[in-house]
């Protein structure tokens, strides 16, 4: 498998429709029996609705229709059903978010929805700023280009994984997602904010994104990369010329890519993996199960 350096990976928010486990071994007592297997005695009831299964739901959803967005009281129904729509629909939401890039009541009310979840539903903040940056509106630019100024908390708990709190994290994966609205707006207003936020923001996620982005959005031209060069700061110009994936390329051909970034920038390169003391190679036989031993009894 191959190493991407972690500054590569992009974050991305996912959300969960269900899953259904089924666990322990078979029993004589009926799946649908209320009987406490152990005791043979009655168990507790539930008036819980049963939970559809995902495929379901995602079929269901496939065949909704759109919900309108003609006026600011549209948006929280619009926005309800954007953070459920599969990738399948995609296209279809964005012909429909840039037919309202000169409303200016709707990219308020997308405004104030945001700042009612920014705090409380980060995967509906997310889904927000990405319909605000698909508007290419003039008061979601103006709110976008300050947001991803705002500063970032220095209080809450330190997560010892990513050596910054939660609060920090999210508000960080949110700035992101705005530099990415902005570089898709592609004006000579919304370009200088990014460049801007490429050069100068303090946080590396949001440099990085501002890089990629532009870069994107401008094609990866050679004039968009010089640009680039003499925006970013000294040392961080490895970001311009970092191998990105389309959805049209092959695994070897990103393969190619990588190994050709890596050639160029060997200081980013994965050390060689060194085998733990006691550690087995998988092609190694393990422990049989008579040398494993029994579980450890519970007191």
């Amino acid at each position: 498998m191959k190493y991407v350096p972690q500054f590569l990976v992009k974050k991305f928010s996912l959300i969960a429709l269900g899953s259904m486990l089924t666990v322990g071994a078979p029993s004589q007592v009926s799946a649908t029996s209320s009987l406490n297997p152990e005791t043979g005695k009655e168990g507790p009831k539930t008036n819980q609705t049963p939970i559809k299964n995902p495929t379901v739901l995602i079929n269901e959803i496939k065949r909704q229709k759109m919900p309108k967005l003609s006026s600011p009281g549209d948006v929280k129904k619009f926005i309800a059903w954007a953070s459920r729509a599969p990738v399948s629909r995609r296209e279809e939401i964005r012909r429909r978010v840039s037919t309202m890039a000169r409303n200016n009541s709707i990219a308020q009310a997308m405004i104030s929805e945001f700042k009612k979840s920014e705090l409380k539903d980060h995967s509906r903040s997310i889904v927000i700023l990405a319909l605000l940056g698909e508007m290419r509106n003039g008061v979601g630019a103006k709110f976008l280009s300050k947001f991803i100024w705002e500063p970032l908390p220095k209080d809450g708990i330190i997560m010892k994984e990513s050596g910054v709190s939660s609060q920090y994290y999210n508000k960080e994966l949110l700035q992101v997602q705005a530099v990415t609205g902005l570089s898709y707006m592609r004006t000579g207003a919304t370009d200088k904010v990014v460049l801007r936020a490429a050069s100068s923001h303090p946080s590396p996620a949001v440099r990085a994104e501002a890089v990629s982005t532009f870069l994107w959005n401008h094609q990866s031209s050679n004039k968009a990369r010089e640009i680039l060069r003499r925006a970013v700061r000294k040392g961080e110009e490895k970001l311009i010329d970092r191998p990105v994936r389309t959805h049209k390329m092959t695994a070897a051909q990103f393969n190619a890519q990588l190994d050709a970034y890596l050639r160029k920038y060997p200081e980013l390169a994965p050390p060689a993996p060194v085998k733990a003391k006691g550690q087995k190679r998988s092609d190694e036989k393990g422990p049989t199960k008579a040398e494993v031993g029994p579980p450890p009894r519970l007191n």
